[in-house]
């Protein structure tokens, strides 16, 4: 299958009417509460190929080691174990991929499958520093990373020319050409955690920090070593890191850039990061 066939299995939205299908009529089923936005997920996408039902169900237990999700099909029914809502999106990803549509029904091969990742962290970064990306972009990005069974998206959320976080505390520092607002950060962390993306922010600095300093120069200061040095600029940056926290709240990391400080001392910008 070409890929840009790929994007369009995964970027269409389908009706409601076809992602409530009952389970009298085969639709995915979902035995753990955990796992009904990766069955939902996996409906949307069926629908989106003209499917209205599908037998597959979606439960909670344990999987082969070194696994993170384990399918079984006799051709008729399918069953999905999976032990984490990840391991479940990354089985609903094969599953598309290997699904062959007859009439309104999305059907599947007698097969069983039990797999997992080489690499834990798979990861893509989005700059949307310099230039804008809007929600769409991010979505179908997001939908790639899915189907690809990729597990981080990385975005580089601050630079010199463009902030696209819309915070609270600084309001000055974004730009409405970004084409973002809060609300759409929170839809995407929840479009991403439904496909088993972890969302890391990142927000550069000291260097790479000309926005911070030109609108708030009483709090991060007017030089990058003043703004790794300053207790006030210190605050700032942990509120910025805070507030983007508050909305990415699946994620184990923070990135705090910390390239092309130049000028900075070593020790200062060491200090400053840790």
């Amino acid at each position: 299958m070409h890929r840009n066939q790929h994007w369009s299995l995964v970027s269409i939205a389908a009706p409601l009417a076809l992602l409530l299908a009952t389970s009298a009529r085969g639709a995915t089923a979902c035995d753990e509460a955990d796992f009904a936005a990766q069955a939902r997920v996996l409906h949307e996408s069926l629908a989106a190929l003209g499917a209205r039902s599908a037998s597959v169900t979606f439960t909670n237990g344990a999987v082969p080691k070194g696994a993170s999700f384990q399918i079984r099909s006799d051709g008729e029914a399918v069953t999905v174990t999976a032990a984490t809502s990840t391991g479940a999106a990354h089985a609903a990803a094969t599953l598309l991929r290997r699904a062959r549509i007859d009439g309104d029904s999305a059907r599947w091969a007698a097969f069983e499958s039990s797999d997992g990742p080489d690499c834990a962290y798979r990861s893509f970064m989005v700059d949307m520093g310099r230039n804008p990306h809007g929600p769409q972009a991010l979505h179908q990005v997001v939908d790639m990373l899915w189907f690809y069974r990729a597990n981080v998206l990385h975005l580089h959320l601050t630079d010199d020319q463009l902030i696209s976080w819309p915070s609270r505390a600084f309001p000055k520092l974004h730009q409405e050409r970004s084409g973002w607002t809060l609300d759409d950060f929170i839809a995407l962390e929840e479009y991403a955690s439904a496909r088993g993306i972890m969302i890391v922010p990142e927000l550069d600095v000291p260097g790479h920090s000309t926005i911070l300093r030109r609108e708030y120069p009483d709090v991060f200061g007017e030089t990058p070593t003043d703004l790794a040095r300053l207790p006030e600029a210190q605050k700032g940056v942990e509120t910025l890191i805070d507030e983007m926290l508050a909305v990415f709240d699946s994620t184990a990391y923070v990135h705090v850039g910390g390239d092309e400080a130049y000028g900075v001392p070593e020790e200062l910008q060491r200090d400053f990061i840790n």
